[in-house]
């Protein structure tokens, strides 16, 4: 009998467990089609006069896509930009199919994926400030003029935000099971690949979930306790000699512009200019490298024995 009961206890904990998945994806499935409907509904007068307001961007990126739909050859980016996959021109053709090829239909995507992203936010603020996720939702279906421009165009804007908060809600995932579960990293690893893939420029979402994995571990928090700031000034006060805090500095100031060297081959770089002058340039990805290794050199020659 005991056996009985524990057997039926099991079943009814699975069962209430998928009845709550089947409650979440309805309310995804429900609520996501809502946000579309409702923001089409809005943008009707763009949605309208799509012809006359299909930016030059959408115009080049929809006529390779066209070509594809037509049967053409197979690419993964537009010929414009190899930056940017053809995702969100891929989205169009179900769109082709429902309402025919024109550009209404190239158009919608963009819509769609508004509202997707709308829908991910709303969980990404419930995890937050639970009260908030409803004003998020109507203030993100009124927002300014400007972002509904924006949003309006299928140039791939709300897609990489829609993947950007589905990469932090994998994260928070992975955080949430202590990476015990290997579908919740892959499904963040796939995330990151794809929105690479989207947009190379999303690794900046992926730098902040790379950021947020230190800050958050335990062994950035051991290492913080030790290094506070208490603890680096005794130690450069012991620092017997001149030369010897002033090596300090001086590595202090490398390990800074090795973080702007890394900076600089991953976003591009920036530049410190006085006067016409490089001071800290790594723009050009050859200098940082060479002013690097001119920094090294210097430090070992001022000071050997503790290298």
């Amino acid at each position: 009998v005991s056996f009985t009961k524990i057997g039926n206890k099991k079943l009814g904990e699975r069962s209430m467990v998928l009845s709550s998945k089947y409650k979440i994806i309805v309310f995804n499935l429900i609520g996501g089609l809502s946000i579309f409907f409702i923001l089409v509904a809005l943008r009707f007068p763009i949605l309208a006069n799509s012809d006359q307001l299909l930016s030059s961007d959408e115009a080049i990126f929809a006529y390779q896509i066209l070509d594809l739909y037509n049967g053409g050859p197979i690419f993964f980016y537009y010929d414009v930009v190899k930056y940017f996959g053809i995702f969100n021109g891929l989205i169009a053709i179900p769109f082709f199919w429902i309402l025919e090829v024109g550009a209404l239909a190239f158009k919608l995507p963009a819509t769609l994926f508004y509202a997707l992203y709308i829908l991910s936010t709303y969980w990404l603020v419930k995890k937050i400030q639970p009260r908030a996720a409803w004003v998020v939702i109507l203030l993100m279906i009124f927002p300014s003029p400007t972002i509904w421009w924006i949003t309006a165009h299928n140039g791939g804007v709300s897609l990489i935000c829609f993947l950007g908060n589905l990469i932090f809600l994998s994260f928070l995932k992975v955080k949430e099971t202590g990476a015990s579960k290997a579908s919740y990293v892959f499904l963040l690893g796939f995330l990151v690949g794809f929105a690479i893939y989207t947009f190379t420029y999303s690794i900046v979402y992926i730098g902040s979930t790379i950021i947020l994995f230190v800050l958050s571990s335990s062994y950035f928090l051991n290492t913080r306790a030790k290094y506070s700031k208490k603890n680096i000034v005794s130690w450069f006060v012991r620092q017997k000699g001149v030369l010897r805090k002033f090596v300090g500095i001086l590595d202090v100031f490398i390990l800074f512009f090795i973080f702007t060297t890394c900076f600089s081959y991953v976003f591009g770089g920036f530049g410190i200019d006085i006067a016409g002058y490089s001071v800290l340039q790594s723009n050009a990805l050859h200098k940082p490298l060479v002013q690097l290794l001119v920094l090294v050199v210097f430090r070992v020659c001022l000071l050997r024995q503790d290298v």
